[in-house]
């Protein structure tokens, strides 16, 4: 009888266990991987909108767009939000990088600098490598070391 006993607690030790260890996880935050198009808790519920160049537009028009979309693409809330987008080559009149959200969707920046160096620019090419980027009261920014 007392062998009976003890397998029912030891049961129940382990039916206990098991609970405390459902009710934890299910009050954990999933941490699953993201890729670099997926927003998380760190970035706007709206990502700035890019739109396509016009044909109309002259080259310095379209330069100062696309300069204000790098603007808008800079932005953050963590160190880890930050990344650094490599230009040179044909996109060298925009720098040799710039500093986005790694959320931030640059296709469309490449997209429209492309279109700017068809019409616009002959290629030049003169960047050292992208430094370390950082978070600094909410933009990405370069790290001096």
């Amino acid at each position: 009888m007392m062998t009976n006993k003890k397998l029912i607690f030891g049961s129940l030790i382990i039916l206990l266990i098991i609970m405390i260890v459902s009710l934890v996880m299910l009050n954990k935050p999933t941490t699953t991987p993201t890729s670099s198009t997926t927003p998380t808790q760190n970035t706007p519920t709206t990502l700035p909108t890019i739109m396509p160049l016009t044909e109309n537009m002259s080259c310095e028009e379209m330069y100062t767009e696309i300069e204000n979309d790098f603007d808008k693409a800079n932005y953050c809330k963590l160190d880890a939000d930050c990344k650094s987008l490599l230009l040179g080559g044909p996109f060298i009149k925009f720098g040799c990088y710039k500093f986005v959200n790694k959320y931030f969707n640059e296709d469309m920046l490449y997209e429209k600098m492309g279109g700017y160096y068809n019409k616009c620019q002959a290629p030049i090419n003169k960047c050292a490598p992208a430094p370390e980027v950082n978070c600094i009261s909410g933009r990405c920014v370069r790290v001096n070391k």
